[in-house]
């Protein structure tokens, strides 16, 4: 069970407001062995922080069961901070240093996705701004990247995803469930936190 509280969450949200990260004072002191620029902005932020934390609080608010959290895209693994009181797996194609990779509830798949082995039928999946954005390691045909990436995620039994608006149309179809948790636009550029399920509780 997660052992940060919603209270906890919502803290840590009402500080997320753009001027810098609220988890590098929490980890600041574990942050060794990291090239300087690696971690040159840690201050900044280390992760998309406002996403995970209302990952989240969507969660506790819908008592969602979590026992394991699939994180695709994961880069160095400092949101796996977050989840305590879980097994968390982070995916990450790039070669990097991981972060609490001594806890013994936490492990990497260092691979492509979805050219990897990992369950996504037992775990709640995470994936924020790193599918539909790199899809030429998947395929240098971009339709078959999306076909290839469409069908692994087909097998989520729940998925939280921030990504582009055309892989959210082709993720809608495939669940019952699709809940728009975040859309922010940059520029030219939607972005879009989705809750995909096909599970009632």
């Amino acid at each position: 069970m997660l052992t940060i509280s919603e209270e906890r969450i919502t803290e840590l949200l009402e500080k997320c407001n753009g001027y810098g990260s609220v988890i590098y004072p929490l980890i600041k002191d574990r942050l060794t062995g990291y090239r300087e620029e690696d971690i040159a902005f840690a201050e900044e932020g280390l992760f998309f922080e406002e996403e995970y934390l209302l990952i989240l609080k969507h969660i506790k608010q819908n008592q969602i069961p979590v026992e394991r959290v699939v994180d695709i895209g994961c880069l160095f693994g400092f949101q796996s901070e977050l989840f305590d009181g879980v097994e968390y797996i982070g995916v990450e194609a790039l070669k990097v240093k991981f972060f609490n990779q001594e806890k013994s509830s936490v492990r990497y798949i260092r691979g492509v996705f979805p050219y990897v082995d990992v369950d996504l039928k037992n775990a709640v999946t995470i994936s924020s701004m790193a599918l539909g954005y790199f899809n030429e390691m998947v395929d240098e045909d971009e339709e078959k990247a999306l076909d290839k990436i469409v069908e692994k995620l087909a097998e989520c039994s729940r998925l939280y995803i921030k990504t582009t608006p055309e892989l959210i149309e082709r993720l809608k179809p495939l669940f019952k469930i699709h809940e728009e948790l975040m859309n922010e636009r940059v520029l030219q550029h939607s972005f879009f936190l989705f809750y995909f399920s096909n599970m009632e509780k």
